[in-house]
């Protein structure tokens, strides 16, 4: 297939699209849903990549689209926003925040941190800096991590705090998840 936005017959339209790991929340899903049960239905084709890799098939036209949560290394491209949500902490079981309603980002200026990895998620990583200057967070203790699994599990071990889209922390166990307060 050389066009990634395609009709195999007059009823079905595909769509391939790279989906970045922390973009794969419950809005991914209510979108993907609407567009397989709509009349035409889209079809999509995933693959599920780093948001870098994402960016990059658009611009080189192998994929149609992009599901990321950061847009740093989109020029070039038409960016459309599609939806906001709360980030949220997650914090180690036990751990002295995980008893509060919410958190701020200057109590936490002397955690430590597992953080996306900037070589995989530019813009999440960029995203995250803007905050911690914003509130004057020097995440010096860092751990960076290409994916979300690892960082939970590194968050659940107690190896530092992390950030995450509310619906994407929606259901985790192993470790405790805060609302924070970005005014």
């Amino acid at each position: 297939m050389t066009n990634s936005l395609r009709r195999e017959d007059a009823e079905d339209v595909y769509l391939r699209l790279g989906l970045a790991e922390h973009a794969a929340g419950e809005q991914f899903t209510r979108l993907a849903f609407e567009l397989e049960h709509r009349k035409p239905p889209i079809r999509i084709e995933f693959s599920e990549i780093s948001p870098a890799k994402a960016i990059r098939l658009v611009s080189r036209k192998k994929n149609y689209a992009a599901v990321v949560l950061e847009t740093a290394m989109a020029s070039g491209l038409k960016v459309t926003h599609a939806w906001s949500e709360p980030l949220v902490l997650l914090a180690p079981l036990g751990h002295a925040l995980g008893s509060r309603d919410r958190v701020s980002l200057t109590e936490i200026k002397t955690e430590r941190f597992v953080l996306p990895d900037p070589k995989y998620s530019p813009g999440c990583a960029a995203q995250l800096e803007t905050l911690f200057l914003r509130y004057g967070v020097r995440p010096d203790r860092r751990v960076n991590v290409e994916h979300q699994n690892a960082m939970t599990s590194l968050v659940a071990a107690g190896q530092g705090l992390a950030f995450l889209p509310g619906s994407i922390a929606e259901g985790l166990t192993t470790v405790v998840v805060v609302p924070v307060s970005v005014v």
